[in-house]
């Protein structure tokens, strides 16, 4: 067995490390990062003949680039072009979403990069995509639906590839165009989630068609999400009503569906139900039932799919992103 790598927290301090029981460890400080915050972070067990680069365990995108986690718990640079969002693939490939839209790859732990160019292509073929105004489309989402790789484009909605990032085809029926954020569902792979400036959406056919949830949220701009497999699917969400750069706040909440994300309950963490920024949620690698979400200055950890909550840590500095392998 591998050495727990714990629970990663990103954001403006840089990456922390947590194992439960031990005190909070700077592994990546602000400065080292260029003052760029971390935004995106992910990680998984490689090990096995199947792994390509098993000493990888982790990755992290900011503005700055992106950062890979070796076995030795150093972290490394390994490009710097922006990255909005990293995933750590089957077999230990490397996937990160870049702007202009593009998703490239890596097989050998981030030593070098390659442009799968078939993204920019179909988005320059499109018609009628909503660009961002001032900017050009980005990827800002990715996961594993169906058998291939989604990828959720803010300003172009949902595209689907089937050979590895080749070629894309829209996969966006229903889907607003602003998207910010896709997940795969860790079991079924026909399930993807979607998260835009418009609310959080399902889909059932491995993101060919999506539907609205609506049940029980009263907020529209979601941030972090997190899938926990079962007999009714167990969903976690982080939604607000303001952008994270509005002067007044975000006015954040944790939401929680028992039934695939069809309703929601607000939850309620210690006495507190609502954060200036929203929460940071991740589940952890290799088990349906834990779950870890970074609220305000506070870690808490569920065993029982986000029924309860226990406080982990308290002092620990507002995170944009988690990641968790024990």
């Amino acid at each position: 067995m591998p050495p727990a790598l714990g629970v990663l927290l990103g954001g403006a301090h840089g990456i922390a490390r947590l194992i439960p029981g031990q005190p909070l460890d700077l592994e990546l400080s602000a400065d080292e990062l260029g003052d760029a915050a971390v935004t995106s972070l992910d990680a998984a067990v490689e090990a096995g003949r199947g792994a390509r680069h098993p000493g990888v365990r982790a990755i992290a995108g900011s503005p700055a680039g992106i950062w890979v986690r070796q076995g030795s718990g150093r972290w490394q640079r390994r490009l710097e072009t922006p990255a909005h969002c990293v995933r750590v693939g089957p077999g230990g490939l490397l996937l990160a979403g870049v702007e202009p839209a593009a998703v490239i790859t890596s097989d050998d732990g981030g030593g070098s990069w390659q442009r799968r160019p078939g993204l920019g292509a179909a988005l320059r073929h499109a018609p009628s995509l909503l660009r961002p105004p001032g900017r050009s489309l980005a990827v800002r989402g990715l996961c594993f639906a169906g058998d291939g790789w989604l990828a959720g484009v803010d300003g172009a909605g949902a595209w689907l590839s089937h050979d590895g990032g080749w070629s894309w085809l829209r996969s966006a029926d229903g889907l607003p165009d602003e998207v910010c954020g896709v997940w795969e569902h860790p079991e079924q792979p026909e399930r993807a989630y979607a998260a835009t400036r418009a609310g959080f959406f399902r889909s059932q056919d491995g993101g060919g068609s999506w539907v609205q949830s609506l049940g029980g949220l009263d907020r529209t701009l979601i941030g972090d999400a997190a899938v926990l497999p079962g007999v009714s699917d167990v969903i976690l969400l982080a939604a607000a009503r303001r952008a994270r750069s509005d002067r007044e706040g975000s006015e954040a909440a944790l939401f929680r569906s028992a039934d695939g994300g069809i309703s929601w309950r607000r939850v309620v963490l210690g006495n507190v139900d609502s954060w200036p920024a929203p929460p940071a949620i991740c589940r952890l690698h290799g088990l349906s039932d834990t779950a870890f979400v970074s609220a305000g200055s506070r870690l808490w950890a569920s065993h029982d799919r986000g029924g309860q909550w226990r406080m982990l840590a308290d002092g620990v500095p507002e995170s944009l992103a988690l990641a968790a392998v024990l």
